[in-house]
């Protein structure tokens, strides 16, 4: 993260903040950050030291934190050994505990007060929830693993904060981005002091992670990587948050990531079929085109052997997109002629026959709005009477947003009118992969 308003926000100071990074730290004046990392046993092979780890290690949390490295400790780490259940025969695997502090210098002004929890928010986001991303490349792993839980001492900092969430909407949509992010920071500073862990975790906090992500990026000084990092963890609360996705997808786009904005885009297309659709994809596919990236087609796979008692149909894609079948020996696809035929399970054309359905499947593309009639032929039109059939609605893209106006977003700002939607979700899942100790000194 790069921010010219917090001092020495790099490893390598510059020689203007030299004197800073030089001072000794004050308790009184810090956010520290320890966390306690599980990781898979590779992570510290056994070749390599126990120093050069720690140091691989200190300038990894040092890049992530923001810091100069002289604000990071990291203890020795300590392998732990795997354990054998003998009746069970469960192993496991041994695992290497690794603590760290990262200590965030609160100063004298507001300003270095608040960039001070800023980028703590940030760096708890990444050392609570998504470990990997806080260490040396070459030892990053999706596998690491451990509890989160996450205590406070002393009272630097007011909470609860003393705007409300609906008010950081609010400053949004006026388009006060970087009072808005002011907000959704203190909101989320919050969130982390609080030690029930399920405040951390439920559809609303979602909404705060999504807005903070969107804020960060629409701000006087935005911030891309810590909007990308608020994106996904709203998305680990909530994997059916429309509005982070589409968010999300925005950033990629904005960041010239358009692989990756198709697969946000992708997404968005399941989660919101046609012919409603949803704002965010409505959105997200305008944000590409205004780029000049092609949108391109979404491949659908169809669990065909398991699509009896009519459990596939119907079937709402986007023309142009494809269904990829994938069925046993016992199974084909065939293209009836009408309603009638499909009700009947009538014979048709033979589209892909008893051989085609094994290891990868086969695709079919949809080419033509309208709508398909398909069936299972087998076993004498038994499987398509037992409900082994799909009614496919082909429909044409929407090419502008259905919101009648402009978003939340860097790509529609041209639009003219002054509507403006946000997204919010509503499903909770959590995801956590290490313990942190957020400690503030009064």
């Amino acid at each position: 993260m790069t921010r010219t308003d917090y001092e020495c926000n790099a490893q390598a100071c510059a020689p203007a903040t030299a004197s800073v990074c030089d001072s000794t730290l004050v308790s009184a004046a810090n956010v520290s950050v320890t966390s306690t990392l599980t990781l898979v046993s590779g992570a510290w092979p056994s070749t390599e030291s126990s120093g050069d780890f720690v140091a691989s290690v200190k300038t990894a949390v040092a890049e992530a934190a923001g810091l100069c490295e002289k604000y990071v400790t990291v203890a020795t780490p300590v392998r732990v050994a795997g354990a054998t259940k003998k009746r069970r025969a469960l192993l496991q695997d041994a695992t290497v505990t690794v603590v760290f502090t990262a200590s965030f210098q609160v100063g004298a002004s507001d300003a270095t007060k608040y960039a001070a929890m800023d980028a703590s928010n940030k760096f708890v986001t990444q050392a609570k929830y998504m470990t990997d991303w806080i260490l040396p490349v070459a030892k990053r792993d999706v596998a690491n693993a451990g509890t989160a839980t996450v205590a406070v001492a002393g009272a630097r900092f007011v909470c609860p904060a003393s705007v409300t969430y609906a008010s950081a909407v609010a400053l949004a949509t006026a388009e006060s981005y970087t009072e808005a992010s002011r907000a959704l920071n203190d909101i989320a500073y919050c969130l982390f002091t609080n030690a029930d862990a399920k405040v951390l975790d439920v559809a609303a906090a979602a909404d705060v992670f999504n807005m903070l992500g969107f804020a960060t990026r629409k701000s006087s000084k935005p911030d891309t990587d810590a909007s990308e990092l608020y994106y996904k963890r709203a998305l680990q609360i909530n994997p059916a948050h429309q509005g982070a996705v589409g968010y999300l997808g925005e950033l990629y786009v904005q960041t010239n990531r358009a692989s990756l904005a198709r697969e946000s885009l992708d997404k968005l297309k399941i989660m919101c079929p046609p012919p409603n659709d949803c704002d965010a994809l409505g959105v997200l596919r305008y944000a590409l085109a205004s780029a000049g990236m092609i949108e391109g087609a979404l491949v659908r796979v169809v669990d065909w052997t398991n699509c009896f008692a009519n459990t596939c149909s119907p079937m709402n894609i986007t023309v142009g997109d494809s269904l990829n079948f994938r069925y046993g020996a016992a199974h084909d696809v065939v293209q009836v002629s009408s309603a009638d035929a499909f009700n009947t399970c009538a014979s048709g054309d033979t589209l892909a026959g008893t051989s085609q359905g094994a290891d990868l499947g086969v695709e079919l593309k949809f080419e033509t709005v309208g709508v398909e009639y398909l069936i299972c032929s087998q076993s004498s039109g038994a499987h398509c009477a037992g409900g082994q059939k799909m009614v496919v609605n082909v429909h044409t893209a929407r090419d502008v947003p259905s919101i009648g106006g402009a978003a939340p977003s860097y790509s529609l700002e041209a639009v003219e009118s002054s509507a403006v939607t946000f997204f919010t979700g509503a499903v909770v899942k959590t995801c956590v992969t290490a313990v942190a100790l957020l400690v503030i000194y009064s």
